[in-house]
């Protein structure tokens, strides 16, 4: 068992069954009161790791796919320079194995964001898009209908002339 899968259960049994009373039914029913704070809470956990993942995009120096790749660099320039004795042999190998260490990192940040993400539209019905992605995934794909109107109400607007200010 894998600590994404045993993070996905935990998410998933952080239940709490409850009585309510529906006052349009007159009626009690069971409930889960747990409902939002676990939406809250996977929604938090994707947000983390998308930082974790792809870290500051204004910057793009950080982030484990950035670390990642720099990782393998320093190691493939490891290797190249490399010349054959026992300090140069032991510090490819250290570069390899901290390569591959960041690269499962990296892995497992995407693993963990692909499985949270799957709960999240099994358990709502909708994608989340975590804080600090790209904005794209929340604007409309199809071309939006402008009726003649509000053309028009646009084309007074742009033809306006704002007053100038008298000091």
């Amino acid at each position: 068992m894998t600590i994404e899968t045993t993070m996905i259960n935990a998410i998933k049994d952080f239940t709490m069954g409850f009585e309510t009373y529906n006052y349009t039914k007159r009626d009690y029913q069971e409930e889960d009161i747990l409902d939002y704070p676990r939406q809250i809470i996977i929604e938090a956990m994707l947000d983390k790791f998308y930082y974790l993942k792809h870290g500051n995009l204004k910057s793009g120096k950080s982030g484990s796919d950035v670390y990642a790749s720099r990782k393998r660099e320093e190691s493939k320039l490891a290797i190249k320079q490399a010349k054959g004795g026992e300090i140069d042999i032991n510090t490819a190998r250290q570069a390899k194995v901290n390569a591959l260490a960041a690269t499962a990192k990296d892995e497992v940040f995407s693993n963990m964001m692909e499985q949270l993400q799957q709960l999240y539209v099994d358990t709502y019905g909708e994608e989340y898009i975590p804080y600090g992605a790209p904005a794209s995934g929340n604007l409309p794909t199809h071309k939006i209908e402008v009726t003649k109107d509000m053309e028009d109400e646009l084309k007074d607007i742009e033809n306006m002339s704002i007053p100038k200010r008298v000091a």
